[in-house]
């Protein structure tokens, strides 16, 4: 029966960093005693601490830096119930409160009885390395450091591999390369060119995209399409079709005569055998694209 009221048992301080510990409450006056023991200052040596103000108190070994407000939103409790309790543990003896610098500080009257320091020569050689909270983080920043060390290592791998893959003679890197070189030379051409310029540009492509389809004929709708996504302001510097985040003739050719197909009774083209013809020969195609330029200079002045 005397062993069961008497000795101690070993609580590990990342008790306090559990779930269970730490999970919203109302703390109950043994959990706030409890709370005050694990909340002070173990170390023998004193620790000093800059306040805000810049001012600077000192904590030593059983003491804590705590308000009653602190203590109060800590255990859920209103500040005259966290007062009453300060009070009682004053008058047990067990606290002592003392001020400085405008700080408040309690400290714990019995603290060697909760958690002595030991000083025989075989606890100083079994802990050696420090504190048991100190080996513990010790231990812990040695593996996450070689978690870190093997992760950098994955990493290089992996980029080594990348990169032998992706040898600036193999087919991949070739053909990207070779890619963005022409689109850099196509943006820097398209700027040196005026608006006027590539407005030109711009037709000859459509007059190119079209004269293979069904479309070769439709001269006016070729120039009101052009027309349309070659507008621009007065102090634009890009025509409508380049401000499109992407634009392709042939798509765009086919929804426009889509679209107006419905508003328009008559058949494409000039006259049936336009269409009955799946294919032109060259010398047709020259007079087809010839008349159609001309009639939208003569129409328009352009």
């Amino acid at each position: 029966m005397k062993s069961e009221n008497h000795g101690y048992i070993r609580l590990s301080r990342t008790f306090f960093k559990d779930i269970y510990w730490n999970q919203k409450r109302t703390y109950s006056l043994a959990e706030a005693w409890l709370d005050l023991i694990q909340m002070a200052r173990f170390e023998a040596t004193p620790e000093s601490r800059i306040l805000l103000n810049g001012r600077m108190i000192t904590i030593k070994r059983g003491e804590i830096h705590a308000s009653l407000r602190f203590l109060s939103e800590r255990w859920k409790w209103g500040l005259g119930k966290t007062k009453r309790f300060i009070d009682k543990c004053k008058k047990n003896g067990q606290v002592e409160h003392r001020t400085e610098q405008g700080e408040s500080v309690l400290k714990l009257c019995k603290y060697e009885y909760y958690n002595p320091l030991r000083n025989t020569d075989e606890h100083d050689k079994r802990n050696s390395g420090g504190t048991p909270m100190e080996q513990w983080r010790n231990k812990l920043n040695k593996e996450n450091k070689e978690n870190k060390e093997e992760e950098r290592k994955r990493e290089g791998k992996m980029a080594n591999e990348f990169a032998h893959s992706h040898e600036p003679n193999s087919e991949f890197f070739f053909d990207f390369e070779e890619k963005k070189r022409k689109k850099v030379a196509q943006k820097k051409e398209n700027e040196s060119l005026t608006i006027e310029q590539r407005k030109m540009d711009f037709k000859q492509k459509i007059w190119e995209k079209a004269k293979n389809t069904k479309y070769a004929g439709e001269f006016d709708e070729l120039r009101r399409f052009w027309e349309y996504y070659a507008e621009h302001g007065d102090s634009d510097k890009k025509m409508r079709f380049e401000k499109e985040k992407s634009f392709s003739i042939e798509y765009r050719l086919k929804k426009w005569f889509e679209r107006i197909k419905p508003l328009n009774s008559r058949n494409y083209g000039s006259s049936k055998a336009n269409y009955q013809k799946e294919s032109f020969t060259d010398s047709e195609l020259a007079e087809s694209i010839k008349q159609g330029i001309q009639r939208g200079i003569d129409e328009n002045g352009i």
